[in-house]
């Protein structure tokens, strides 16, 4: 019933059998599917790298100028009782803080700012003294004024302090004035 097969044929199928069982096994572990042990230990810490490269330069920080111009007269004109130069070292928003006092008689009241020219106080202001002049008292009077400037690096800004009486005859005079600049980069 069965039929004889010669040797020179079966050889053959039983070594590609062979290959083929092998081959298979080969692709069982490389699929994981025989399974894996458990972890080792962990193994010891290795030596630190080399220092990456240096970072380009970070955006400039805040600079600050103060300034004290003193004390001055004032009139009924306009009068530049000092001024500051500043030249930008980046593009910005420069924030100015003026303070100071104004002495009267007590009949006059003052205007007094910051400007970009000697005739005005067109960046920031204050009104200073009695209104009515009601008083013939002399007045010590305190001020505060602020001006906020966009600026753009490597150019000078001036920025004058000026000041006129607004009512009154005068003397009307300014001490203690202080001026300060925050520039905050953009």
């Amino acid at each position: 019933m069965f039929k004889e097969v010669p040797i020179k044929i079966v050889v053959p199928i039983i070594v590609i059998t062979w290959i083929l069982s092998l081959i298979s096994a080969l692709a069982i572990v490389s699929t994981g599917m025989m399974g894996q042990g458990p972890a080792g230990p962990q193994g010891p810490q290795g030596e630190a790298g080399p220092a990456g490269a240096t970072g380009p330069q970070g955006p400039p920080g805040i600079s600050t100028f103060n300034y004290s111009l003193g004390s001055g007269s004032i009139t009924t004109s306009y009068t530049s009782l000092g001024n500051v130069a500043i030249t930008a070292p980046t593009n910005g928003v420069v924030h100015i803080l003026l303070t100071g006092d104004v002495y009267t008689d007590g009949n006059e009241a003052v205007i007094i700012g910051i400007a970009n020219t000697t005739n005005s106080v067109n960046l920031g202001s204050t009104y200073v003294g009695h209104p009515f002049g009601s008083t013939s008292e002399s007045l010590r009077l305190s001020f505060t004024t602020q001006a906020i400037v966009n600026v753009v690096a490597g150019n000078t800004y001036t920025f004058y302090i000026n000041a006129r009486m607004n009512i009154g005859t005068g003397p009307v005079g300014t001490g203690s004035i202080k001026i300060s600049a925050v520039l905050y980069p953009v």
